[in-house]
């Protein structure tokens, strides 16, 4: 197996109490069936505790019982409960995992940080060069194999796409990366990808998105976010194009998003969701009127864009679908 770090991944730190937001504030946590069954077999006065403070939601998955929005297990100093107790063996995969997203493609297994963490936004900050060479062999035997030409053709892709950004401007970018997307889309139809090195995108016209629309539709997570929605009469201000931590961000969801085309063969959807998520990203920056720097502004608003698209798979769904 072939594993793919971001080339910041050894960087990351919890921040653990002083973190400003908390990954257990919100979400509900689906206890993985294996970590379930060893909570039952727990037969301390905690263990005990733990599993009376799990319920069964409507997908028959085990989720912990939240109170006042908040994981039941973390206590009023922001730390967990269950680590404290048990140790960090006792997490649930959702837990052990956050905020990193694991992404299989046969033999190749990708891992990134998500945006949603403040600690990894930090690191993004002022990062002059976002890389995604980082990586590990093990001897592993993946589960399955995907011999399909379409799959490394996706990660040339992906990496003309990361020059691009690199060589301009992020509003030049988002239409190069979109013309690109829709001239691979055409090698897709024909399954022939001899020609994919050769593809020269141009400038073009995006279309528009209803951002408020679609994004006030979904379930809205965090009083936060409704903040963040509900600033869309405010005046814009100005954003920087070559903001270094935009162009990260920009990488950061070309870097997820595109290899998911080998999942259904559409590109040009991938690219959508990617300019969309962008898009929303600057378009609420520029009307946070409470942060006082741009990059700050950048950074509030990409952590809980991803904190409340990324982590539901219906809601990126529902973008997809509906842009």
């Amino acid at each position: 197996m072939k594993y793919v770090f971001e080339d910041h991944y050894p960087l990351f730190k919890c921040t653990a109490s002083k973190c400003p937001d908390t990954c257990c504030k919100g979400w509900d946590i689906i206890i993985d069936p294996d970590t379930y069954e060893q909570y039952k077999y727990y037969d301390t006065e905690f263990g005990k505790t733990v599993i009376e403070n799990i319920r069964i939601d409507e997908d028959s998955d085990a989720v912990f019982i939240q109170k006042n929005g908040r994981c039941p297990f973390l206590n009023e100093n922001n730390l967990c409960d269950i680590i404290i107790n048990e140790g960090e063996n006792a997490l649930c995969e959702v837990c052990r995992q956050h905020p990193r997203f694991v992404e299989g493609y046969g033999g190749i297994t990708e891992i990134s940080l998500s945006l949603s963490c403040p600690a990894v936004i930090d690191i993004l900050k002022d990062k002059t060069s976002l890389t995604f060479y980082n990586t590990k062999e093990t001897d592993e035997i993946p589960e399955y194999i995907i011999d399909d030409p379409l799959l490394p053709a996706l990660f040339k892709l992906r990496q003309k796409m990361f020059g691009i950004i690199e060589h301009n401007s992020v509003n030049d970018a988002v239409s190069l990366i979109y013309s690109l997307a829709v001239r691979f889309q055409e090698l897709i139809e024909t399954d022939d990808y001899s020609s994919a090195d050769s593809l020269t995108p141009e400038l073009c016209e995006i279309k528009e998105f209803d951002y408020y629309g679609v994004l006030s539709s979904l379930e809205i997570l965090t009083d936060e976010w409704r903040r963040v929605l509900n600033s869309e009469e405010n005046e814009p201000g100005n954003i920087d194009e070559n903001d270094i931590l935009l162009k990260n961000i920009l990488i950061y969801f070309v870097y997820r998003y595109i290899p998911k085309a080998i999942n259904d063969g559409n590109i040009i959807s991938k690219a959508e969701f990617i300019i969309f998520s962008l898009g929303s990203v600057i378009r609420y920056a520029k009307r946070n009127q409470s942060a006082v720097s741009q990059k700050e502004k950048i950074a509030y608003t990409a952590r809980l864009y991803s904190k409340e698209i990324e982590h539901d798979p219906d809601n990126i769904e529902t973008i997809i679908n509906t842009i």
